[in-house]
């Protein structure tokens, strides 16, 4: 049951409210003003008015939403309330239960909605990359949504939209779906919009284009081919495509890699919680092919990048992060003309060097929880896998990282002179 209490609603009362908790929520009732009061839950502080009226010689409940708080004033809500009951002495109440305003008549925009579930997901604790990832949906595939009405999204303009996005590109439509439901039912459940179909517009199942796995991971032997390109690169960008396919990282984390993330004495690299997915600290063992390449990576950093270096492995000066935005070296221009060319000098992405470092540690006889481990996958999600403690496996693991790093390197040089620096 919700708490109810009684004071006035002033900025500053409503102000000092604390947000109820998740799934729950309390009302405070307005001193001056019958029937004015303020709903606060998990996200929001809604201002709303309710009355008893005769209709059809029966008595009955009138409930109106004002607006919320972080869109009005607590003056400017109790000013609509009272217009509300002075239509109600005059019997000239609107009929339908929402808000008299006019922002209800049109209802919560897209934009509005957005903004409000943005707050929440940032105060829920959702990621960063959760969240830029939302707002980068939103600014592009429903950026000519942002000003429509929650409400006047109809299931067919949803349609239309999945399927004009799904011919350049198959998942992002279903991320989009995935995205604007989730808005939806934010707006609808934690919003109180009541105007909103129980039955989503945005609802995937049956739209949702069925995406097979990319199959891009290198094999054993193409590594020639592949490190005969990679070696042509600038002393960074080839340490930086050798270091992603001998630990298989994710390409947030190969890319931004900074020296204080890196534990020479104890050989591990430190990957912070707020960069990985699971949101959980991780410490991989590194092998010795993997040392090697981090002090050639110094070396080229410092001739190249003398003041980035210092922070970041694979340093760059033409970025404004201060490290490589990619590891495949593309190259754009533009001709005389207007035309617009490019040129990579390496096809394989971070993602391909970490599919590829999944394959060659199944031929390296690796056992399957090491490889999990190690690429940071979830080992299982039945109790027997939680029983596993990962920190008693280190050095277990470290051994499987050299197995893994021995197998790269001897495909990629073959011959044992050949290989002896990069060991």
């Amino acid at each position: 049951m919700a708490v109810t209490r009684t004071e006035k609603l002033t900025n500053t009362a409503v102000a000092r409210l604390a947000y109820a908790h998740k799934q729950q929520f309390y009302i405070v009732r307005d001193i001056e003003v019958g029937g004015f009061y303020i709903r606060v839950t998990a996200t929001s502080k809604v201002y709303k008015y309710n009355c008893d009226v005769t209709e059809a010689g029966k008595r009955v409940t009138r409930g109106f939403t004002i607006g919320t708080s972080a869109k009005m004033t607590a003056d400017a809500a109790r000013l609509e309330a009272e217009k509300l009951v002075i239509q109600r002495k005059q019997g000239t109440l609107p009929k339908l239960a929402i808000s008299a305003l006019p922002p209800a008549e049109t209802g919560i925009t897209l934009g509005e909605a957005w903004a409000q579930f943005k707050d929440a997901s940032i105060k829920e604790g959702k990621k960063p990359r959760t969240i830029a990832f939302y707002e980068l949906v939103m600014r592009t595939h429903l950026k000519p949504w942002l000003d429509t009405p929650l409400k006047n999204i109809t299931r067919s303009m949803v349609k239309e939209l999945h399927e004009k996005i799904s011919e350049k590109h198959r998942a992002r439509a279903n991320q989009v779906i995935v995205t604007g439901g989730a808005v939806y039912t934010f707006a609808r459940a934690d919003l109180e919009e009541v105007d909103l179909s129980m039955l989503s517009p945005w609802r995937g199942r049956k739209l949702f284009n069925k995406i097979k796995p990319r199959q891009t991971g290198l094999a054993a032997a193409s590594l020639p081919d592949w490190w005969c390109k990679v070696d042509r690169l600038n002393a960074v960008l080839r340490e930086a495509n050798l270091f992603g396919i001998l630990t298989g990282l994710r390409k947030e984390n190969l890319i931004a890699l900074r020296w204080d993330q890196i534990n020479i004495k104890n050989r591990y690299i430190s990957i912070d919680p707020e960069s990985m997915k699971s949101g959980e600290p991780f410490k991989l063992p590194m092998s010795r092919a993997m040392v090697r390449c981090l002090w050639r990576a110094r070396k080229g950093s410092r001739m190249l990048h003398e003041v980035n270096s210092r922070t970041w492995v694979f340093a760059s000066d033409r970025s404004r992060s201060g490290h490589i935005s990619n590891t495949k070296n593309v190259q754009s221009w533009i001709r005389a003309d207007g035309t617009k060319l490019k040129k990579v000098r390496v096809e394989q992405s971070a993602h391909a060097l970490r599919h590829s470092w999944r394959d060659f540690a199944n031929e390296a006889r690796v056992w399957p929880i090491h490889s999990k481990v190690l690429m940071h996958h979830a080992v299982g999600s039945d109790v027997h896998s939680e029983y596993l403690t990962l920190g008693n496996m280190f050095d277990d693991l470290r051994t499987s990282q050299e197995a893994v790093s021995s197998f790269i390197v001897k495909n990629i040089a073959p011959a044992e002179e050949a290989r002896r620096g990069l060991m």
